[in-house]
């Protein structure tokens, strides 16, 4: 039995209705579930086919490449992505301080979305699967803020980072900019023609702050320990060339040693008023370790339990005795 091909009343106020929704719209085709009525006829079912395709193709489209050639989607990158646009579902997603977007990351998910940053503007987020959020722009640059554990490679010449505190930890390296960069109030830089390590005055000008040709002292350290019967040893973590250390007995029977890397053998310890060159009285040094002696003899009686302050230092290129100069 052949079909009818004459369209109801009905059918045509819908057709109707859906032209004007087209025109009302961005799209062609109005994508609607409700279409078509069950009673329309079998005939246009080819017609509604179509007008699927159209509106999947036009709304695919609108982000990702899937242009049309001719009647067809032919491209070889159709389906790759040209752009990704989003929109507000609700003004609770998008709002400052919002807790989460409008979905809910699932375990192993995470959701991009956008929110209001403090200046009411949209801006890009990251929610993980804990609900914690991350703000990744702010102001068309990308924004940092917290502490990050790997690196952070800014390559480009023009990027500015402000920041509280830039922290290198266990084996991190703090990377300073060369001498192509053109004095600035605040800069530091290291200088390679020189080896010197420059800061920018507000002239602007270069300051030396430390080279390897004018800085004399590589290495030093201060401080006191309480002596006792079995001696004092310290680690300075260095291996010293000169070494001064007092301690705090009374001006009767305090001592002052002075120890250099050259006569290590014969240094002096002023004890008791007068100089001593007992070798059990000397402090004696092996490899990083300064060890100050304790002697129970009459003549020391305020050496016990005192407080040993000491400085030691070590020199770059070496120490020279001062008679070879």
């Amino acid at each position: 039995m052949r079909k009818s091909t004459i369209i109801p009343s009905t059918m045509l106020l819908i057709i109707c209705l859906v032209a004007v929704a087209s025109v009302w719209a961005a799209w062609s085709n109005t994508y609607d579930n409700a279409t078509p009525a069950g009673d329309q006829v079998l005939t246009s079912g080819d017609d509604r086919i179509r007008e699927v395709k159209s509106s999947i193709q036009e709304r695919l489209n609108a982000c990702m490449h899937f242009p049309l050639t001719g009647s067809q989607v032919s491209n070889t990158d159709a389906g790759k992505f040209r752009d990704i646009t989003f929109t507000d579902e609700s003004a609770a997603q998008v709002a400052d301080g919002g807790a989460s977007p409008l979905h809910t990351a699932a375990a192993g998910e995470g959701i991009l979305d956008i929110k209001d940053s403090a200046a009411s503007k949209r801006e890009l987020w990251w929610w993980d699967e804990a609900g914690n959020n991350l703000q990744l722009t702010s102001g068309g640059v990308i924004y940092l803020t917290g502490e990050y554990d790997q690196e952070l490679n800014l390559s480009d010449t023009g990027n500015t980072v402000n920041t509280d505190n830039l922290l290198c930890t266990d084996a991190g390296v703090l990377n300073l900019p060369d001498d192509t960069v053109t004095a600035a109030a605040g800069l530091l830089r290291y200088n390679t023609t020189d080896d010197t390590l420059e800061f920018g005055n507000d002239t602007p000008a270069w300051d030396a702050l430390m080279s390897v040709a004018t800085t004399a002292i590589a290495n030093a350290a201060y401080g006191s320990s309480a002596h006792s019967t079995s001696g004092l040893s310290v680690d300075v973590e260095f291996n010293p060339d000169i070494v001064i250390a007092w301690n705090s007995a009374d001006a009767a029977m305090g001592d002052f040693w002075l120890w250099n890397s050259i006569t290590t053998t014969a240094n002096k310890n002023m004890g008791s008023g007068a100089l001593v060159e007992s070798p059990d009285m000397r402090i004696t040094v092996s490899g990083t370790s300064i060890t100050f002696p304790y002697k129970a003899a009459a003549d020391c009686p305020n050496r016990l339990n005192v407080t040993v302050y000491y400085l030691a230092l070590n020199f770059r290129g070496g120490v020279k005795n001062p008679s070879a100069l």
